[in-house]
């Protein structure tokens, strides 16, 4: 199975546009290439929010992460929706009740939803987030175990990597060159 698409409505500099900003994905390899602040993270973001990662790092929800818009406040909702092709035999079992049909091909649509509370509660709890299935996101809920299968593997950019790989080797001064 691979990402085939990708759609994002109100989460960082992409707004509420219909259907949202989608960007489609070719099985294999894909590189995101841009200038500056053109949105690579925020994509790599959100398919990390919607599918999680097998890493230790936990990506939080933060209030900057909903699209302002043009009056300077912050949208309620954001949206975000991963479209899975290519399953096999083995992942269609695995996924049967969240699987849509179209065309004869087995499609995994997992949509993550979150929204603003209005009002702040004694929980701390701000945000009401849902992952649903379906192509209109209408389908089941995605269990803790599904979501467990679609854990992705997360490699920090080079840069990252190289900054922590320095800071916690016996090594790294050396390398460094301090």
């Amino acid at each position: 199975m691979y990402l085939s698409a990708l759609s994002i409505r109100n989460f960082r500099q992409f707004g509420d546009l219909t259907p949202g900003f989608v960007i489609h994905f070719n099985q294999g390899v894909t590189a995101l290439v841009g200038e500056n602040d053109a949105g690579k993270t925020a994509v790599i973001d959100a398919i990390r929010h919607v599918l999680q990662t097998r890493d230790s790092d936990f990506l939080r929800l933060e209030l900057e992460d909903f699209h302002v818009t043009g009056n300077g406040e912050p949208t309620t909702d954001i949206t975000l929706v991963c479209t899975l092709s290519g399953l096999s035999t083995l992942e269609l079992g695995a996924f049967a009740e969240y699987v849509t049909f179209s065309g004869g091909e087995g499609l995994l649509h997992v949509h993550w939803s979150a929204r603003r509370l209005a009002l702040p509660t004694a929980s701390r709890r701000w945000v009401d987030i849902q992952v649903r299935c379906g192509a209109r996101g209408e389908g089941p809920a995605l269990d803790v175990g599904a979501r467990q299968l679609l854990a992705t593997a997360y490699l920090k950019p080079l840069r990252v990597a190289m900054a922590c790989w320095l800071r916690s080797s016996p090594w790294g001064s050396r390398v460094s060159g301090d």
